[in-house]
């Protein structure tokens, strides 16, 4: 099954750690985008593409320019399972990269409730 996302928020706006049933790619159409994997961080500016991992990958995605992030994910999920699933690093992975990712109480309103992605509790 094929599903797209649109999703953003101001600086420093994070997801939850979550996994995906399947792999899944990004275009980020405005700000820049944020992703954290047990490989490390990665980033993509406004008008590029930025490609995810495997399933079950655990992964943090956050809004990572100085301007609100604007973005939309696409996945190729099994039907199955669910879209996605709360997840951990391993001892260490949190920290890879040194990304600088605020709080999750500086989502703005906009930002929660078109964002698709797993809020943090």
């Amino acid at each position: 099954m094929l599903r797209v996302n649109r999703a953003g928020g101001a600086p420093g706006a994070k997801s939850q750690i979550h996994t995906h049933p399947g792999p899944e790619a990004f275009y980020v159409l405005a700000g820049k985008l944020g992703q954290r994997t047990p490989y490390g961080v990665t980033y993509a500016e406004a008008g590029t593409t930025m490609t995810g991992h495997g399933a079950d990958t655990p992964i943090e995605m956050f809004s990572a320019g100085t301007t609100d992030l604007d973005e939309l994910a696409i996945f190729v999920l099994d039907a199955d399972r669910p879209f996605s699933s709360p997840a951990k690093f391993d001892r260490g992975e949190i920290s890879r990269g040194g990304a600088n990712v605020r709080s999750l109480s500086r989502f703005s309103a906009r930002f929660t409730s078109r964002c698709s992605w797993p809020m943090a509790s």
